[in-house]
């Protein structure tokens, strides 16, 4: 084929809006084909990168396969849906497309049997099917406890992940895209998934850069219901080796991970991942429990760690981690959502929760956090000591975002309590946070609407 001149390269950038596409292919003459055709093919070789740059299943790349793809077989009842994978002679013809995939979501399909599943499982385990894949998405689907196999749903997702696993991998993200706020039961992945899905990843993403992983808890027991996780015992790290599987992860920069996963031997490990920048650990709803008592972690760990987010875990968690000095003494930023109070009946105990962000605020002065930005959001109004807010002159905060609210009945109230020697309510404490010379961003709660007067008065 002729090669094509600069002009006529430009000139093929129309083929990517379909209505000029479809204008050309309808004007032209019978007699243009050979011309059009000799366009047609330089077109093809040039929107291959375009086309098969993100691609949102697996079965378009497996249907490129003669042979391979879902197959529908009409039945008495329903039709009955086989896919047919590829052979291990047959994984070649993969290389036609997959070059050019650099991002893919290879969703669980509705079939009922896939045909050569082990085999293509098996084959894949020492190539790299998309040798130039940076993002790997798991889509679970948003089924709930009453939608028949979800675990089924789960492991083919699963497998599907494992079976595309490549060096050039950089983001892995086990849950759907569209999970942006926080991370319901449907998205944590099983025991077993995760000590299988860690292990492959150890030793064939030795690339990767961030990587969201939510592995629940084991139940001891067959109630799927979510106050279940109020009750059982906390898995030991010896059952959960997803610990030993970080720590190869030597570029990783980013993780955010469920409170279950990163039990103390986990968080041990990843404290000497040298690029590690940014940490997320996310909790259930229900799961009241408290983690890393008596944290021990050595001096110089998280040497590039600068921000810390923490959702849905208990104020005494979120203070046990604070007062390891090695965790947050090289921090820029803390974000802490829906923090929980424990399950107790006892007075003083229930008293003490009110004090989880004078107790974080201390923690954080006493071990000489460079803190800039301190995020609390939604969370009971809380008397903040004045001891704590000593120590909040002694953080160098430029940006304060606050988020006070208080429940009552079934509906949401904001409350301000009078300053007095106990302590002092939020007002007070953004009033004496704004006198920092350093402060530069004031973030109060929408249920105030006096700070912007109370700070211009």
């Amino acid at each position: 084929m002729t090669t094509l001149t600069a002009i006529e390269k430009a000139s093929l950038k129309v083929f990517g809006i379909p209505e000029l596409t479809y204008l050309i292919c309808s004007i032209t003459q019978k007699r243009d084909n050979a011309s059009l055709m000799r366009v047609c093919r330089q077109f093809f070789h040039q929107i291959l990168p375009f086309v098969w740059e993100e691609v949102d299943e697996a079965d378009p790349l497996v249907s490129m396969i003669p042979g391979c793809g879902v197959f529908t077989y009409d039945t008495d009842l329903v039709p009955y849906m086989v896919m047919k994978l590829p052979r291990s002679l047959e994984l070649s013809r993969f290389n036609i497309y997959a070059p050019y995939v650099k991002r893919l979501t290879p969703s669980a399909l509705n079939v009922d049997k896939y045909d050569g599943w082990e085999e293509f499982l098996s084959c894949t385990r020492s190539i790299d099917l998309l040798p130039n894949l940076e993002t790997l998405h798991l889509p679970i689907l948003g089924y709930d406890r009453y939608t028949s196999n979800p675990s089924q749903i789960q492991i083919d997702g699963i497998n599907w992940i494992t079976a595309f696993l490549s060096a050039s991998l950089r983001t892995l993200a086990l849950v759907p895209p569209d999970a942006t706020y926080s991370v319901q039961r449907v998205h944590w992945l099983e025991f077993d998934s995760t000590n299988d899905l860690m292990g492959a990843v150890s030793q064939r993403c030795p690339h990767l850069c961030s990587l969201n992983i939510f592995p629940e808890e084991a139940r001891t027991g067959g109630s799927q219901h979510w106050n279940t996780f109020s009750q059982q015992g906390p898995l030991s790290d010896d059952s959960l080796q997803i610990h030993s599987y970080l720590l190869s992860l030597t570029n990783l920069s980013y993780l955010s991970i469920s409170v279950v996963g990163l039990g103390a031997k986990a968080l041990v490990a990843i404290a000497g991942l040298p690029h590690l920048e940014s940490l997320r650990i996310s909790g259930l709803e229900y799961n009241r429990k408290v983690y890393y008592d008596d944290l021990e972690i050595s001096v110089g760990a998280f040497p590039a760690l600068k921000k810390l987010e923490l959702e849905r875990i208990t104020w005494d968690t979120i203070v046990n981690l604070c007062k390891s000095k090695p965790t947050v003494a090289g921090l820029h930023s803390i974000s802490i959502l829906h923090p929980h109070w424990p399950d107790t009946s006892d007075s003083d105990d229930f008293n003490k929760i009110y004090m989880g962000l004078s107790d974080v605020i201390n923690s954080l002065a006493a071990n000489k956090s460079s803190i800039t930005a301190l995020s609390v959001h939604h969370y009971w109004n809380q008397v903040v000591s004045p001891d704590a807010l000593e120590s909040l002159k002694c953080l160098s905060l430029t940006d304060l975002n606050l988020g006070w609210e208080r429940r009552q009945g079934h509906f949401l109230v904001y409350q301000q309590v009078p300053t007095t020697t106990q302590g002092l309510d939020s007002n007070s404490c953004v009033l004496q946070a704004t006198r920092s010379p350093d402060h530069r961003s004031l973030h109060p709660s929408r249920s105030f609407p006096n700070f912007q007067t109370t700070l211009h008065a």
